[in-house]
This record gives C-alpha cells, sequence and structure tokens, in this order.
C-alpha cells in the first residue's frame, strides 16, 4: 500500500504529538478521518476503483482447491488501499451493502468460469430479509452454480441479529450454498450456533494457527476443534499458514484445507488464476 495513503489529514496534524490534543479534539479527527474514508469509497465505488483480489483455499485431502475473495479500493494515482483503513468506514456509514453486491457478482463470475469461491458479507447484508434472493440472481444471472459459493459469516454477525442469521443461512442452504463459520475459536457461542445453524464448515482462527509449532495451547485447541468438525461432518480450514512446518502438522491434525501466504498470498484473480493453488505445497509463495 502507498505510504500516503496514510496522509488523511494533512501534515499539521500528523506531526503533532497526541499528549498536546484533548479526547475530544482526538475523537473530532477520528471523526474527520472517517468522513474522508467515506467520501473515499462513495468515489471509488462510482468510479470502478473497487476491485477483489482472492487467495488460494487449497485442499490438503484431495478435494478441489477454493478461493477467497477480498475486497480492496484502487486510489487514483493507482495504489492499493488496504481494507483496515476502509472497511470501518463503509461498515459504520451504510455502504458495505455495496461492497457486498460488487463481491457477490465478482464471485459469481468466477464461479461461472470454473472457481469455487468463498465470500465474506458483513452483518448488515445478512441481516436484509430477501439478500438470499439477490445472490441467487446474480449466480443466475452468470450462469454459476450455487454449490461452488460458501460464504463466510462471523460469530459478530451472528451475536448482532441471531434471528435474521438463522433465516439467511436457512434460504442460503436451500439455493444450494456453503456456510463458513469463519475466526471459530475465539468466541463463546459457537457451540450454539453449530447446534440452531445449518454449518457447512469451521474456518479455525489464525490466532490458534501462526504459533501452532510452538504452542501447546494452540495444538489442543486446533485438534479439539477438527473433533468437534468431524463430530458434526463439517469441513475445516485454518487460516494464516505460512510455512511448511505448520501445513504438515496441520495435515497430521486432519484439517481439510489450509488458507495462507505459505500456499499464495492475495492477488488479482488474473494471476492468482494462473496456476493451482495446489502447486504452492511444493513451492511456498512467490
Amino acid at each position: 500500500m502507498r505510504g500516503d495513503e496514510h496522509d488523511v489529514l494533512g501534515v499539521a496534524v500528523v506531526s503533532r504529538d497526541v499528549t498536546e490534543l484533548s479526547l475530544e479534539e482526538l475523537h473530532a479527527h477520528g471523526e474527520i478521518d472517517i468522513l474522508v474514508w467515506v467520501g473515499r469509497i462513495r468515489d471509488a465505488i462510482d468510479e470502478g476503483r473497487v476491485v477483489f483480489y482472492v487467495q488460494p483455499i487449497v485442499s490438503l485431502q484431495g478435494a478441489p482447491d477454493s478461493y477467497e475473495l477480498l475486497c480492496r479500493i484502487v486510489d487514483r494515482e493507482g495504489g492499493i488501499v488496504s481494507p483496515a483503513l476502509f472497511l470501518p468506514a463503509a461498515e459504520n456509514y451504510g455502504l458495505v451493502e455495496e461492497l457486498d453486491l460488487l463481491a457477490l457478482r465478482e464471485a459469481a463470475r468466477l464461479i461461472a468460469e470454473g472457481h469455487r469461491t468463498s465470500v465474506n458479507l458483513s452483518t448488515a447484508t445478512i441481516g436484509r430479509r430477501h439478500i438470499v434472493d439477490v445472490i441467487a440472481a446474480e449466480l443466475h444471472c452468470a450462469g454459476a452454480d450455487a454449490a461452488d459459493l460458501t460464504v463466510e459469516i462471523t460469530e459478530t454477525a451472528l451475536m448482532k441479529n441471531m434471528a435474521a442469521a438463522e433465516r439467511f443461512v436457512g434460504a442460503l442452504t436451500e439455493l444450494g450454498s456453503r456456510v463458513s463459520l469463519d475466526d471459530f475459536g475465539t468466541g463463546f457461542g459457537g457451540f450454539t450456533y453449530l447446534k440452531k445453524l445449518s454449518i457447512d464448515q469451521l474456518k479455525i482462527d489464525i490466532e490458534f494457527v501462526r504459533d501452532l509449532t510452538a504452542s501447546a495451547g494452540s495444538q489442543h485447541v486446533v485438534k479439539a476443534v477438527v473433533s468437534l468438525a468431524k463430530s458434526f461432518g463439517l469441513d475445516t480450514v485454518a487460516e494464516g499458514v505460512e510455512d511448511a512446518e505448520t501445513a504438515a502438522l496441520l495435515e497430521r491434525y486432519g484439517v481439510a484445507h489450509c488458507q495462507g501466504y505459505f500456499f499464495g498470498r492475495p492477488g488479482p484473480a488474473a494471476e492468482v488464476l494462473a496456476r493451482p493453488a495446489s502447486q504452492a505445497r511444493s513451492s511456498g509463495p512467490g
């Protein structure tokens, strides 16, 4: 990402020692920062500068590989803007649903080209009563098979509106698509959600993967999640895999899929899809 993307407020603000600012001033600057990003996001949507990267999700058990869709913005100088900078503003000011719809359209396009695709949807989008009808329409328009779409939802989204989540998951399952519970292992309601919702996949949080080779605690958690998933007949994905040793350990524990820099960094679809993701198992990231 270009360094000048951080200079939202101008040099006069950035150069001041924060100890000179009151809490009210800091809050005001934060609000200005967010509003600046709201304008940037709006312009990016209107000018067609919202793009989507993909990252491989590699099967360790011989199943077809798939790809997770990740949103980016291209600034007017051609730099790529990290979602960490713009997604909070998009979520707080009602723009995230537009980004989600663009993501669903891109996912449908990739699926129609033969690539199994996962997409993250926000709490706001999941709460829309007819969102699954929109998903179905996008898939139909692209000529894409609903079975090749996986929607990733977080425990936070479930906690905010369980009734809407149940309605969404039920309708999506009826459509024939899959549901993945993202960041699994970090919250407290996981067992409840497995009981109430038709989840197809558990995505093991990076917190338990990044130190897997050195942490007995993380090893116990991953083994427990895999055992739980098998008991419920669910698939598993470990995210944040960055080296061969971690990948080998996850395979030994029975994790079905891995995602992370070892298998491939996020990048433009045309580049990432140029080679099978499974090739990264021998070569690692470029």
